[in-house]
């Protein structure tokens, strides 16, 4: 295991001749900083959000575009955060906050003093529990800032929607229907334990 790094083992249900035993592991992954050297993981990653139900973007798009190409700059200056999932010495997700300001917002932006949050899971590597993994880490980075977070999920991406509300996500007033969310730390300190910070 490599410093800073946690294992995370995960499981799925059984089913049929193994009925002593409800869950089972199925893989394990490790949990690393995002470094702000790793540009072309977050374009991989925005271009893979972007594309969660169709192709509409290429790469081209997501590095031409100033909207969606902030979301590709890690900049720990001005706080900005973020996680790698990795099996098998390979990035399989991501999770990543970003403030950004009035004057280039991302979708999800509240406010200046509020990171936005993204994450992204390979197709490959879906239904691991990966997702929620990075989601809770980071969670757990902005209660000891003691910070809020926000994001934005695109209207029919319920899997993710529901993912976040379980986590304790609510929508922002008068942004719900830009899919708009925001997490407060104060609320929800039991489910934000462990992690790289």
């Amino acid at each position: 295991m490599t410093s800073g790094a946690d294992t995370v083992t995960t499981s799925r249900r059984t089913t049929g001749a193994v009925k002593s035993a409800k869950m089972a592991p199925v893989s394990a992954f490790e949990i690393r900083h995002l470094g702000p050297d790793e540009k072309d993981l977050l374009v991989t990653a925005t271009l893979g959000n972007l594309n969660w139900r169709e192709g509409r973007f290429s790469r081209f798009d997501v590095l031409d575009n100033p909207t969606f190409a902030h979301y590709t700059r890690l900049v720990p200056d001005r706080g900005d955060f973020g996680l790698v999932a990795e099996r098998d010495s390979r990035p399989v997700g991501v999770g990543w906050a970003l403030f950004t300001s009035a004057d280039e917002p991302g979708y999800g932006y509240v406010d200046s003093h509020t990171p936005e949050f993204s994450v992204w899971v390979a197709d490959d590597a879906r239904g691991l529990g990966i997702g929620r993994a990075l989601t809770i880490r980071v969670l757990a980075v902005a209660t000891r800032r003691a910070i809020p977070v926000s994001l934005s999920v695109e209207e029919g991406n319920t899997r993710a929607s529901k993912l976040y509300k379980s986590l304790g996500f609510t929508s922002v007033p008068g942004c719900a229907d830009d899919g708009v969310m925001i997490w407060h730390p104060r609320d929800h300190t039991r489910n934000n334990k462990k992690g790289p910070a």
